[in-house]
């Protein structure tokens, strides 16, 4: 589902109460055995994993927690599962992100986008399009940076993507 979008200001994030009540995907919190749309609308190039890495920048070992889809600068970018957009920012090193939240404790993030397609409270379908593949924030190259997160405030956990999404 992708449409001739224009892209949309950087909009902020969606206060409790701000948006109209939103009918999320009801049942337990887990996408075990469920499918994720893939986020792209063509196949990624390359794909940099979930998991700890070294940064050469920084000179230490830190955890990617998501996925890096190596892309083209403008290539749509697609929402995973139906959901509501909770924030449209420019979020440190994501530089401009979108978060979506899914309900029952689940969100996926994407960053590094060139442009958004979608404003706080946006109900999106699966595969709905929120924005397009860029390099803002402290991303090296043209790349949509993905997370899928489970939970809410601080015992909010990253979970690898990638066990969800079709392959090629």
């Amino acid at each position: 589902m992708v449409a001739n979008l224009a892209p949309a200001p950087l909009g902020g994030v969606a206060e409790p109460g701000r948006c109209p009540a939103a009918k999320m995907a009801q049942g337990r919190r887990t996408v075990a055995g469920a499918r994720l749309r893939y986020p792209l609308t063509r196949w990624a190039g390359e794909i940099s994993p979930f998991g700890w890495r070294y940064s050469s920048a920084r000179g230490a070992w830190r955890m990617h927690t998501g996925i890096d889809l190596i892309s083209p600068p403008g290539t749509p970018v697609l929402a995973v599962m139906g959901g509501q957009v909770a924030r449209v920012d420019t979020i440190g090193g994501y530089g401009i992100a979108v978060i979506v939240d899914h309900g029952n404790g689940w969100q996926s993030l994407y960053a590094h986008l060139q442009a958004v397609a979608v404003r706080p409270c946006t109900l999106l379908p699966a595969g709905g399009q929120l924005g397009w593949v860029g390099r803002s924030g402290s991303a090296s190259t043209d790349h949509l940076h993905l997370e899928l997160r489970s939970g809410t405030g601080p015992s909010q956990v990253a979970v690898d993507p990638a066990k969800y999404l079709p392959r090629p």
